[in-house]
C-alpha cells in the first residue's frame, strides 16, 4: 500500500494535528488495525 503513497503522493489527513510537513504520509500498522475496525473486518 505503501507504494501507492510514493507513487501518487497521497498524504494522510486523518491524524490529530495533521500538518503535511510534520508526518509521513505512510500507511502505519495502527492505521490499517484502525481500519479494519471500522470497517468491521476485525472482532473486537
Amino acid at each position: 500500500m505503501n507504494f501507492l503513497v510514493e507513487r501518487y503522493e497521497l498524504i494522510c489527513t486523518d491524524r490529530k494535528g495533521f500538518t503535511w510537513q510534520e508526518q509521513a504520509p505512510f500507511l502505519t500498522a495502527t492505521d490499517i488495525l484502525r481500519a479494519r475496525r471500522v470497517t468491521g473486518l476485525m472482532n473486537t
